[in-house]
């Protein structure tokens, strides 16, 4: 029922005394519409779950969760299902049940007399899997278990045990007249089962030791037993440390309890309520016990009830995670999540069925309040470690969007819009702020003298408050500030106002104060304010929180450091803590040293809360009261870190399209490899980070969010590709190191290219060989061309010197003849013919001997001594070391010289003899002559000389010139030559003298 405008003060008199120091007086005290409940995530068929009604779930040796229905199998990696029917080798799509061995095969336990398994990507059965083939099953398989020596064993639902061994042997029991109740691994990791026996006409149940023996399976009946009546084969639990089994009477009774039996100790019961479905053992000491209306946790040590889940579902199975997290199997409604115990969500249904929106909480030390959308006004207490919480009251002036509540003054303050209230010792005040525009309050705070400030939707101002009796009144207020504000705060001597254009600062008069700092930061839209500890919090629209002193910016937090978002919603401080609400869930922010100021904790709907958009906060004794828009959420145990872990498994390799193992990857030029991977951390939903990195190709870490990665065209190399995957929290899996190597393209080959070298070199010997070879033929033939032509030009100088020699002879012997000296001309003839045959014999070879050269002047000279009547005597001059008779030279080089120096320079000699001398030395490698005469000179001899004999003179050196020139074109060390004059000292001609140097040659 509303209250109206005002509220009696006969009735707050009469509740004051009751509850003094509690602010709400209950006027009206309802039980509250809405149970507090868990907050739980719903996978179903819409989220790719092979069926809604699930039989069973377990969790695999690589973290994935499977999950058993009506119409297939499932895995779940967290964000993603992937499902197994009849196509892909299930012998039924209806799976009852699952298990997981020590190798980590899945053994799945469809409704048919056969079995199958997942290992490694692959479901194995009876089509695939020979030993599957050999089991004889005769009904099918309820139960599965592994023993100490890694024993597998299978319970049929009728009378057959079977087991298989690691050697991969199965092994079968004998047949029993019974009915088999439940396996488990007792004391010892001793297989144990409970069979119905019947006697008569009463039935017991009796435990038995499964033995493998060398034959087949042996049962062999435990020392201690238990005498009770069974029901259902589901009923009774075995493990090590426990075993739990049904409590009734007498056959066809209904069960009335559960006895937990515990070594060493005396049984222990728990009253069976509702339709039972099934156990599962928490740990050492809880009990989850399913049934049609849920899931009820059991202390079986203190024998009490903690807690119970879904009471709404029907609870075929439980399990928990790696992470703790509990996963609830259900009848029609698939899997239920349930993200944490430590917080508790709050709804209120409004008449159009939406959830109601809380927009504030707050409170004092003793209890804690909040309101909705439609005035309803509330206060929690934690009782007993039990949350409790009344409605205190429905108030018309508290419904709206911008409530504001803050505990100031041992007082608490409630303002919604243009109204305030206004509680004290059981007392409350209402006070309308009215006035000419709309006056809708965003923040406001109170002074340590009473004076209200507020920030509004077009300014600010201060009210001083009154009191009267103990009632409440207002002054008028005082604008000092009149645009857009959004939040303000309070310190000693100074109100800090946020607004969308930035930080303001004024005294508590209005007057504004100019010693903010000139910092962008601080003119950025401001949305929220608190101080502590002389540190103002700024939060802001769209830049995170500033951590501001008041004279520089200590620290800006934003998304990139952790927060949710940068829109900052709320913010409250606990401590050295604050805790900040934006449109994504709340964050925790640690400020004990103003160096290391960081997000430590976060939560958001994927954690528990019921919604992520917060509209206020409130701390009280270390719980977090979240007001969001669909209701209240309550974090009982901020403190406790639940980041879970995250893991990583071996990824799928692809080469083009087939699968292949990690070892050993050998890639070909050309070829894609693919990488598919998943990180496993349920407690994240999904929010998996993943960095890699190509080492070889690059040595930097890469970010993504993808689960499969692609490389093409990879140059030749060895490569590593790890891996590494990061949850929400910050918690990194294992690092995966996979080795590949890309072979080199056939032109990149060692050997291709060496063996390509090789036969480059052999084509370039080929070819130059052939070149050489044609080169060398033409190069001979070239130069026995040249030498031919050589050879003919030397013959022919030769030839072109003989006859000039010739005719000189001829004319001495005509001369003689004219004479009549027939004796002189007879000795002439004579000598003459043996200087020519000497000439004609020399003139046939390239070379002749020194000895045969100087045989050759000497008969030369001797003749023209003869001829000119012994006008000029003659010395030939040899050099002892030189060996005449080895050494060769050119025949007929040096006799031109000779003649020249007889004919032109000695004969013209009037007073003396002439005197010819020729000298043969050795001069480093060559042989040195010298041909010297005393006559006239060559200048002298040109006027004795007539043009006839000038012309022969001219045409004998000529002609051994050219002959010299020719024998130097075919060597490399040359011929030399060279003709002086020689003159006295008073410059008078004293004749010639020539100087050949000829290279040494020795014949062999």
């Amino acid at each position: 029922m509303p209250i109206i405008d005002c509220i009696s003060v006969y009735f707050i008199q009469f509740l004051k005394n009751k509850f003094n120091y509690i602010f709400f007086l209950s006027f009206f005290i309802f039980k509250l519409g809405a149970s507090q409940e868990y907050a739980y995530k719903n996978y179903s068929t819409k989220d790719g779950l092979a069926g809604n009604h699930v039989y069973h779930s377990v969790q695999d040796k690589e973290g994935y969760l499977w999950f058993a229905t009506e119409t297939g199998v499932s895995r779940f990696d967290g964000k993603t299902f992937v499902n197994y029917t009849v196509k892909e080798g299930l012998p039924s799509n209806e799976i009852l049940k699952l298990f997981v061995d020590s190798k980590g095969r899945v053994w799945m336990m469809p409704f048919a007399n056969e079995l199958c398994y997942y290992y490694k990507g692959k479901i194995f059965n009876t089509t695939n899997d020979s030993l599957l083939k050999s089991m004889q099953i005769k009904t099918f398989v309820i139960d599965i278990i592994e023993d100490s020596c890694n024993n597998i064993i299978f319970a049929e639902i009728k009378n057959n045990l079977i087991a298989l061994s690691p050697n991969q042997k199965v092994y079968y029991s004998k047949q029993i007249k019974a009915e088999f109740y439940a396996l488990g691994i007792g004391e010892g990791q001793q297989a144990q089962i409970f069979i119905n026996i019947s006697e008569t006409i009463n039935i017991k149940t009796l435990l038995f030791n499964i033995n493998i023996s060398n034959d087949s399976i042996e049962l062999v009946q435990a020392k201690k037993q238990y005498n009770f009546f069974c029901d259902k084969i589901s009923d009774v639990f075995i493990s090590p440390n426990l075993i739990i089994t049904n409590n009734r009477e007498k056959i066809f009774s209904i069960p009335t309890a559960l006895k937990f039996h515990l070594p060493g100790s005396k049984e222990m019961e728990m009253p069976r309520n509702g339709v039972y479905n099934n156990l599962n053992v928490k740990n050492d000491s809880i009990v989850l016990i399913n049934s049609q209306s849920g899931t009820k946790e059991y202390n079986y040590l203190h024998q009490k009830l903690c807690n119970e889940y879904l009471k709404n579902e029907n609870v075929t199975n439980c399990l928990s995670d790696n992470e703790k997290n509990l996963w609830f199997t259900t009848s029609n409604h698939g899997v239920f999540k349930l993200y944490s115990t430590d917080i508790l969500n709050f709804k209120w249904k409004s008449q159009s069925d939406y959830y109601l929106p809380i927009n504030s909480v707050g409170g004092f030390d003793k209890a804690v309040f909040w309101g909705n959308a439609s005035g309803d006004f509330f206060r929690l207490i934690n009782y007993k470690g039990k949350i409790k919480f009344k409605k205190e009251m429905t108030v018309d002036f508290l419904k709206g969007t911008n409530q504001k509540i803050k505990y100031r003054q041992n007082k608490l303050f409630i303002f919604d819009q243009m109204t305030l209230s206004v509680f004290e010792n059981g007392h409350i005040s209402r006070i309308k702020i009215l006035d000419k525009n709309y006056f809708s309050i965003k923040d406001f705070d109170v002074s340590s003298k009473g004076r209200f400030f507020f920030s509004y939707h077009s300014g600010a101002c201060y009210i001083d408050m009154i009191k009267k009796g103990t009632a409440f009144q207002l002054s008028k207020y005082h604008i000092f500030y009149k645009f857009r504000t959004t939040s303000i705060t309070i310190l000693d001597s100074i109100i800090y106002l946020g607004t969308l254009s930035g930080l303001k600062s004024f005294d508590h008069e209005g007057k504004i104060i100019n010693k903010l700092p000139n910092l962008p930061l601080l003119k950025v839209s401001v949305s929220n304010l608190v101080f502590k500890n002389g540190l103002l919090w700024i939060g802001t629209n769209q830049n995170g929180v500033i951590c501001f002193d008041g004279k520089k910016i200590i620290r800006n937090i934003t998304f990139q450091d952790g927060l949710p978002d940068n829109s900052i919603r709320c913010m409250y401080i606990d401590g050295s803590k604050l805790i900040v609400g934006t449109n994504k869930g709340i964050a925790e922010i640690s400020f004990t040293d103003l160096n290391e100021i960081k997000v430590i904790r976060k939560y958001d709907i994927n954690d528990g809360l019921v919604s992520n958009v917060i509209n206020d906060l409130f701390v009280l004794k270390d719980t977090i009261y979240v007001a969001t828009e669909e209701g209240l959420s309550i974090i009982t145990k901020p403190k406790i870190n639940q980041h879970g872990e995250c893991l990583l498994n071996t990824p799928i390799i692809k080469v083009g399209s087939k699968v292949i193992s990690g070892q050993n990857i050998n890639l070909n030029p050309g070829e894609d490899i693919e990488f598919e991977y998943v990180g496993i951390s349920f407690k994240s939903e999904g929010d998996i980070l993943y960095k890699y990195r190509l080492i070889g190709l690059d040595t930097t870490w890469k970010t993504t969010h993808l689960t499969d990665i692609d490389f093409s065209y990879l140059p030749y190399g060895n490569y590593h590709f790890e891996l590494m995957a990061i949850n929400k929290f910050g918690i990194q899996s294992r690092i995966i190191n996979v080795p590949f190597l890309v072979k080199k393209k056939l032109h990149e080959e060692t050997y291709f290219r060496l063996s390509l070298l090789l036969l480059l070199i052999l084509l370039i010997s080929f070819l130059n060989h052939i070149r050489a070879k044609r080169n060398k033929k033409i190069y001979t033939k070239k130069n026995e061309n040249a030498r031919k032509i050589m050879e003919l030009e030397q013959e022919a100088l030769k030839a072109q010197m003989n006859p000039h020699f010739i005719f000189n002879c001829l004319n001495a012997i005509q001369h003689y003849i004219i004479e009549k000296d027939v004796m002189s001309a007879n000795k002439f003839i004579s000598s003459f013919a043996g200087l020519i045959r000497q000439a004609l014999d020399n003139s046939g070879r390239k070379n002749i001997s020194l000895e045969e050269e100087i045989i050759f002047l000497k008969s030369y000279i001797e003749i023209e001594q003869n001829r000119f009547e012994d006008k000029f005597y003659y010395s030939i001059k040899v050099e002892e070391q030189l060996d005449i008779t080895s050494l060769q030279i050119p025949p007929m080089l040096i006799q031109p010289f000779v003649e020249n120096a007889i004919n032109h320079g000695l004969l013209n000699k009037k007073n003396e003899k002439g005197n010819l001398v020729i000298d043969f030395s050795k001069l480093d490698d060559m042989l040195k002559i010298i041909i010297s005469d005393n006559g006239i000179g060559r200048v002298a001899a040109k006027s004795f000389s007539s043009y006839k004999e000038l012309l022969h003179v001219s045409k004998g050196i000529q002609l051994t010139q050219s002959r010299i020139n020719k024998l130097n074109d075919s060597e490399n060390n040359k011929i030399r030559m060279t003709i002086e004059d020689k003159y006295d000292t008073i410059g008078n001609s004293t004749g010639t003298q020539v100087e050949l140097f000829i290279p040494l040659f020795c014949k062999n």
